[in-house]
């Protein structure tokens, strides 16, 4: 099999399945057959002498290559780390995987379970429906030898076609054809029109980066250029770098700057290029998908020659997600965009079986209904339901549509949010379907229901229970008990069929969600996001509250995060009505102090929905003035108590 990879340049995957011992004995024993330096660990725990990366820190292998790649599923297993481990390994190259017992991973005590552990339940109360899929993606999957120590051998076909050989290619730099078309089309952006950019999309493994650092070397060979290039970490762009030194003999790479003569490549922080002092002869943007929305609408307004480049099946974004919402931006404001598709991997052949068995596992290519066949639903055609995570684990179809709306709809979607949708303790799905096609579907967190002292710490700041933000935020910003004490659902995400968006589908599911949360005698229903006017016009006319407006801008988001309410219950009513109350007085004085760089549309849709403040200070008023005064409130949440007092 070794051979048959080798000659392919295919990648295989193997499974070490019992005690952590013996699984690192075995492997211990295969790895000596390589040279050292191209193996590497992903654990906390590798044996003496070994290249290891903790599990921590397994995003950083971004960029660089390895013939095998030991994945310790012992250490707490990181569904995005695998991910983007799996990038990293060559064709003809292994990936071990260092796992329980086949019939123990339902069951297994993964560490990595802490991380869905909120504040009522413990790691035992978090399933185990991922690993059985991932189990079953293994057990089905050509290129995969599952070596148990109880049960021998599964598994160990070899079953794909031969790789397929790339066509000619015309340019002495590239490897694809792909790849020398996504380099003419960024030098392009340079030498052609102005505000016509480039767009580059392609899966890991295709030479996208380093089409990238090709360009930017034919570029810099011109005197005077200055190429500024950015990613959500500087890591992320390393092969741009050494792609653009190597074609540029007598340049100096340090520190984030490539230098040839009187031209630079330069490597800037993303809010950075918001900057007005900031010049460039191109700007380049990788991962694109991860930057925030009103960034990169705003790095499209200021620079006038770009070129973007994403990942379709990202890891950390969803390149989908990225493609369906800012190329709809692209043909408003840049009608003369190109967009570059890279699909000839480079890394290793076509048809390789381990990335066919990760993006199965990871949920990666997850596919929604085409939309042709939606053309005739209406709101009235559909029915809402709850979907338990033991249907979504034993019901492939549905889950995948599921995720796959999910994928479409948030840039930010990532492996985790798959394992979190199908064993958090707390969550819930509720799906919208149109005969047996999902058009919709909401995320839920239940959260909150604290007794009266756990309430008390909270709002006093000695408790910060961990999984519960609409609660917590409520008691710590408000200082009302109600708020911890009171159960809440809180919508996480909420996505509607491209297709069929702006139809009322979104807002038929937040009533069923709504009506179907007094039957389950919960208090209120509420969601945070990065606020826009759309997106607070929409829940507002859902009959949310705005109730509180973050004083800084969210990196995943871009925008300041806005927390919106609707009580259902007699008390959840009250809390609804005393935190609104408490809002429409702060958020007239916040705006002339911390929110003073809100976007003008946002601040108006907001005042539109406020309550109107009380013209003189009550009981509420005092005490948030004693609070402020003597347990250490934040002046942001109290600032239009105080000004009423001080005027009164």
């Amino acid at each position: 099999m070794h051979g048959v990879l080798r000659t392919r340049r295919h990648r295989a995957t193997g499974v070490l399945a019992g005690e952590y011992g013996w699984g690192r004995i075995q492997i211990a024993d295969y790895v000596r057959r390589y040279s050292p330096g191209s193996v590497l660990w992903i654990s906390d725990n590798a044996p003496r002498g070994s290249e290891r990366l903790p599990v921590s820190r397994a995003r950083s292998v971004l960029g660089r290559e390895t013939d095998v790649i030991v994945f310790d599923g012992f250490a707490g297993f990181d569904i995005d780390a695998l991910g983007a481990v799996g990038g990293s390994i060559r064709g003809g190259g292994l990936l071990l995987l260092l796992m329980p017992a086949l019939d123990n991973w339902q069951h297994f005590d993964d560490p990595a379970k802490e991380r869905m552990t909120v504040h009522g339940y413990t790691a035992a109360d978090v399933g185990g429906r991922w690993f059985e899929h991932l189990k079953r993606c293994l057990l089905e999957a050509s290129g995969v030898i599952i070596l148990s120590q109880h049960d021998g051998v599964h598994g160990g076909g070899l079953t794909v076609a031969p790789s397929l050989v790339s066509g000619e290619v015309h340019d002495v730099d590239c490897v694809t054809g792909d790849q020398a078309d996504a380099v003419a089309a960024v030098t392009r952006t340079v030498r052609g029109h102005r505000r016509r950019p480039a767009v580059l999309v392609s899966d890991r493994g295709r030479g996208k980066s380093a089409a990238l650092g090709i360009a930017a070397a034919r570029v810099l060979r011109d005197p005077g250029q200055r190429i500024l290039v950015t990613a959500p970490r500087r890591s992320a762009v390393a092969s741009v770098f050494l792609h653009a030194a190597r074609l540029l003999p007598g340049s100096v790479l340090h520190e984030g700057q490539l230098c040839v003569a009187s031209s630079v490549l330069e490597f800037v922080a993303p809010e950075r290029l918001r900057s007005k002092a900031l010049t460039a002869s191109l700007v380049m943007i990788d991962e694109a998908a991860a930057l925030p929305t009103p960034l990169l609408h705003d790095i499209l307004r200021r620079y006038s020659r770009l070129a973007f480049a994403t990942t379709v099946h990202g890891y950390e974004g969803s390149g989908r997600a990225f493609e369906l919402r800012f190329s709809q931006h692209l043909d408003q404001h840049s009608a003369g965009w190109r967009r570059v598709q890279l699909n000839t991997p480079i890394r290793w052949a076509a048809g390789d079986p381990l990335e066919e068995w990760l993006f199965r596992a990871l949920a990666l290519n997850a596919r929604i209904a085409e939309s042709a066949s939606l053309g005739g639903v209406r709101v009235e055609d559909v029915k809402s339901k709850y979907l338990s995570q033991g249907e979504l684990a034993t019901q492939p179809d549905v889950l995948e549509q599921v995720f796959g709306l999910m994928v479409q709809a948030h840039y930010r979607t990532r492996p985790y949010d798959l394992r979190y949708l199908m064993d958090a303790p707390n969550v819930s799905v509720v799906a919208m379907f149109a005969d047996d096609t999902v058009v919709a579907v909401a995320l839920l967190a239940i959260e909150g229901g604290f007794d009266q002292d756990t309430a008390s710490a909270i709002v006093d700041g000695r408790r910060r229970p961990r999984g519960h933000l609409l609660p917590e935020s409520l008691g710590v910003h408000f200082g009302l008990e109600a708020g911890p004490m009171a159960r809440c659902a809180r919508i996480v995400r909420i996505a509607v069929h491209p297709a069929l968006r702006c139809r009322g589908l979104g807002s038929s599911l937040v009533s069923f969600i709504l009506e179907s949360s007094r039957g389950r005698s919960l208090d209120s229903v509420g969601t945070t996001f990065g606020a826009t006017p759309a997106l607070t016009r929409f829940w507002g006319h859902a009959g949310l509250q705005p109730l509180r407006l973050g004083v800084r801008r969210g990196t995943a988001s871009g925008g300041h995060a806005l927390l919106m309410l609707k009580g259902l219950s007699a008390s959840g009513i009250d809390l609804a009505q005393s935190a609104s109350e408490v809002f429409a007085r702060n958020f007239r004085c916040q705006l002339a102090d911390t929110l003073t760089l809100v976007p003008t549309e946002v601040v108006l849709e907001i005042l539109g929905q406020c309550a109107m403040a009380p013209a003189m200070p009550d009981t509420r008023q005092w005490r948030d003035a004693a609070a402020f005064a003597f347990l250490g409130r934040n002046y942001e949440d109290v600032v239009g108590s105080l000004e009423t007092i001080v005027w009164w």
